[in-house]
């Protein structure tokens, strides 16, 4: 999933304090294929959560081209508004390996694999957020 999709980023692309698309364009008049100026954001929590709750197997991915931090700070953040601590480990543990169309590129990490990893120095689920303690917000 790409929750983030909408939602406005601020710091990555210049440090004014104004909200812009994931591209760098202006907030909202720059989401690509906008529908209602900004209510895509809306949009994409709410049915990441609809689905979830109906059983869909949602996974973390994104296709930002900026800093990858920063772009895994942008879903996490969107991700806390609809779901819980629990549901985010859920989605950014091991279920994304399960779906990739990639099985023969993963598995252990050597040359030539694809890697995909988040280290944390404790547990997420304590805190006051994920992530929290770890630097990303």
């Amino acid at each position: 999933m790409t929750i983030g999709f909408g939602a406005p980023v601020f710091g990555v692309f210049a440090n004014d304090n104004k909200p812009r698309f994931r591209d760098g364009k202006d907030w909202p008049q720059g989401i690509v294929d906008g529908v209602r100026l900004g209510e895509e954001a809306g949009y994409m929590i709410v049915n990441a959560r609809t689905l979830f709750d109906a059983g869909a197997v949602l996974g973390y991915c994104t296709d930002t081209v900026y800093d990858a931090l920063a772009g895994l700070e942008h879903e996490l953040k969107s991700m806390n508004v609809v779901f819980s601590m629990q549901d985010m480990v859920k989605i950014m543990g091991p279920t994304p390996p399960r779906i990739s169309t990639c099985k023969n590129q993963l598995g252990t990490l050597e040359a030539g694999k694809l890697a995909d990893l988040i280290l944390l120095d404790g547990n997420p689920l304590e805190g006051t957020g994920i992530g929290s303690r770890h630097g990303l917000w």
